[in-house]
């Protein structure tokens, strides 16, 4: 069977399929009216792919004109079904923002889903679910979903059981269902899970079968009973404000909703996904429900600016001297919740506020960009005091004694070699634990992989994780490069070769440890408009970085998107450019004009007054020829072409700046989905839920202040009216005194 899903709609049409032919003849019948009818002009847009004409009747078109979208034609289908059939890429991705995608035609009853699964058209149905489109609705008519519509064997069922829609069919609605069951108590999904971690010690599966079955520090599994604890366990409705899914906030709870927010940091010190969902549901309610954009943009900010209060960014990122104060792992947390908070943000359509809140964007962009480098700072503060003994000093070449020219010698103690065979027989045996707690390159493994370790147990983004590694490595690769290029102990040809096989085990780290990120089919590396295409093109957003096609520059969105690897190497290319002058340029005569031409082309990155530099504090072993002064003289009248982008701290361009910051790089919508909502798994596992013991907090907090509101305002409306103490007045009875039938018998008148 063939997998193309033109190919199957071909044979749809020579198989005189009745729904197919429908769709033929409803086609011809907007033909036959178009030419009077703008609706059905803009319907036959859409089965001919014109996305410009669609793109300009929605930009023109008022919020009124925008809900003929949705309407139906005299044949019953939509615009966005009209897409579907005739295989309208484009379109779709225009119309799925726009209208519901699972309002279903009057022709057969189906969803855009359905008839994208009928058709086998693969990658409309991810586009379509990528937005929310719901596969197990049924159809009124026929009583079918878009499963049952898949043809076994076909691309598009492989395409559902690959992301694991076939296992979990939702069964026909019940309406005696909510009688029969009690919504209080667990399912049985949740029993299951619950028995299973409660009964895991007496299985008789070793547990260390299951340890090293992945490369992951942190797999994704270990969260599925968390994401079972939840009290409302149904899938979140982004499209529409349901109840129980957005959280009451008033003016005077904000304030304890905040530090209710940042209390959950240390109650579940691995589920950043909480402090996230509670800012979502909270600015659903408050634009949604209270209709108050400015308010919730005020939430955003207290929120913001709380999480650069405690994590020691309140003016923009500083540098740390000491990385003892400063928790990386805290970091990591407000990163990750930074980017779910971005993630239920771009996926909400029943209360766009991202979309309609530039300053929102515009701080969540600072912020990024400030816990990023706060936290590469932190990492750094912890490698500084590891560069020297565990880089430049460390040597791997035993008993390595060399003699330099100028050196006096007279009183130095001579290092006996070993000879007897007792002691050549201990150099063969495996280090003993006191040499193992040297310093060594592998501390600096060690701690790359304790970052590795924080970003996976918060799951944050792979955008994110590159920006963190890229900051890291270019604070090391320039540090390095400064202490070898300052100091004239380490210009020596040695001392450059025991670097470089130091440097050998930082690659090594990299090439396991390579993340290559996801790349969407629809990102173009030369295409500046994002993020402004989150709110209009009308607003410009500071420290982002724009998409050039640079892939070697790191002032460049493109770079963010290579192998970690290739990150690596080049924030390593000045240091390791500079380890190679110094292992060769000893080596040059002044016959060796056309090889040292060859060596400064194939230098990417250092100049000419760096290769000066090292000449002139260059130590020369007693077997070493000084350098030519022919080729000095050459090197000082040519210039080395520089072909990758490099920050140098002065104007004489010998040293770089290791305390560069770097724009940031948001995250796609398409890439957020991709991590965080590709199968029903992963859906499942990072929806914006909260726990009972969550939801209960929050109404508790919200009531309080609510309570003080309404006796306050009692309060103010009886100052304002007075008392009932005297509303009626007690009449004194006879016995007090005598009542006078008549005025003409009262004495007194």
């Amino acid at each position: 069977m063939s997998l193309d899903p033109w190919k199957a709609t071909i044979s749809a049409v020579l198989s005189s399929d009745t729904n197919w032919t429908k769709v033929l003849a409803a086609k011809k019948a907007l033909e036959a009216v178009a030419d009077s009818n703008p609706f059905a002009q803009l319907c036959l847009a859409c089965t001919s792919n014109d996305h410009f004409q669609l793109s300009q009747f929605v930009s023109s078109a008022g919020p009124e004109k925008l809900k003929q979208l949705n309407q139906l034609d005299g044949n019953g289908l939509s615009p966005l079904i009209y897409s579907v059939c005739f295989n309208s890429l484009e379109c779709v991705s225009v119309l799925v923002s726009l209208v519901d995608v699972n309002e279903c035609d009057s022709l057969l009853q189906w969803t855009p889903v359905m008839w994208a699964t009928y058709l086998e058209n693969v990658s409309i149905v991810e586009l379509l679910l990528a937005n929310d489109a719901d596969p197990y609705l049924r159809s009124k008519r026929s009583n079918q979903n878009a499963l049952d519509l898949a043809k076994l064997d076909s691309e598009v069922y492989q395409f559902y059981k690959t992301h694991n829609y076939l296992d979990q069919t939702k069964t026909q609605p019940d309406e005696d269902t909510f009688y029969k069951k009690d919504p209080l108590l667990p399912t049985d999904d949740q029993f299951e899970t619950r028995l299973k971690a409660l009964t895991v010690e007496s299985d008789e599966k070793p547990a260390s079968a299951e340890l090293y079955k992945g490369t992951k520090f942190v797999d994704d599994d270990d969260d599925i009973v968390d994401a079972n604890d939840s009290f409302y366990t149904d899938s979140f409705d982004f499209g529409h404000l349901l109840p129980r899914q957005f959280v009451k906030v008033s003016d005077d709870s904000i304030s304890a909703t905040i530090d209710y927010i940042f209390s959950l940091s240390s109650k579940y010190q691995h589920r950043a996904i909480y402090p996230a969902a509670v800012v979502f549901q909270s600015v659903r309610y408050i634009s949604g429900k209270l209709e108050s954009m400015e308010l919730a943009e005020s939430f955003v900010d207290l929120f913001l600016t709380r999480v650069r209060s405690v994590t020691n960014t309140k003016s923009g990122v500083v540098q740390l001297v000491s990385g003892s104060g400063t928790d990386i792992v805290l970091l990591g947390y407000w990163i990750s919740c930074l980017n779910h908070l971005q993630y239920f943000f771009s996926r909400d359509t029943a209360c766009p506020f991202f979309s309609k809140s530039s300053k929102t964007v515009q701080d969540l962009i600072l912020t990024l960009q400030s816990l990023i480098f706060q936290l590469a700072f932190a990492m750094d503060a912890k490698l500084e005091p590891l560069l020297e003994p565990c880089v430049l000093d460390y040597s791997s070449v035993p008993d390595l004694d060399t003699v330099y020219k100028a050196q006096w010698r007279m009183f130095k103690h001579k290092v006996a070699l070993k000879s007897t065979y007792d002691e050549i027989l201990e150099m063969l045996y495996p280090p003993s634990l006191a040499d193992q707690m040297k310093p060594s390159p592998l501390k600096i493994i060690q701690t790359l992989g304790a970052l590795v370790y924080v970003l996976e147990l918060h799951h944050v983004n792979d955008i994110l994780k590159q920006q963190c590694f890229s900051a890291v490595f270019y604070w090391f690769g320039a540090s390095v490069f400064n202490r070898v290029l300052a100091n004239k102990k380490y210009s020596t040809r040695v001392k450059a070769l025991q670097i470089r096989l130091n440097l050998s085990y930082i690659q090594d780290w990299l090439r396991t440890n390579n993340l290559i990120p996801f790349r969407p089919e629809s990102l173009d590396f030369k295409d500046d408009s994002y993020p402004e295409s989150i709110v209009g093109q009308q607003t410009k957003f500071n420290n982002v970085a724009r998409f050039h096609n640079h892939p070697q520059d790191p002032m460049d969105g493109t770079f963010y998107y290579n192998p970690l690897y290739k990150i690596g190497q080049y924030h390593l290319m000045p240091l390791i450019e500079l380890l190679e002058w110094l292992q060769v340029m000893s080596g040059l005569t002044a016959d060796d004009l056309g090889t040292l031409k060859e060596v400064m082309n194939r230098f990417d990155v250092l100049n000419s007054e760096q290769l000066l530099h090292v000449i002139k504090v260059y130590r020369y072993e007693i077997t070493e020829q000084k350098f030519p002064k022919t080729l000095k003289n050459h090197l000082k009248q040519s210039s080395t072409p520089c072909r990758q982008k490099v920050f140098y701290t002065g104007s004489e361009k010998l040293f770089l700046n290791p305390a560069q910051v770097f724009p940031v790089v948001l995250c796609r919508k398409a890439e957020l989905l991709h991590q965080y909502g590709s199968d029903q798994k992963k859906i499942k596992l990072y929806q914006p839920n909260l726990p009972i013991e969550i939801i209960d907090d929050l109404e508790d907090i919200y009531d309080k202040y609510t309570d003080h509101e309404e006796q306050a305002l009692e309060s103010s409306q009886q100052e304002a009216h007075g008392t009932d103490l005297f509303k009626e007045l007690a009449v004194p009875t006879s016995i007090a005194y005598k009542t006078w039938e008549s005025e003409d018998d009262n004495p007194w008148k």
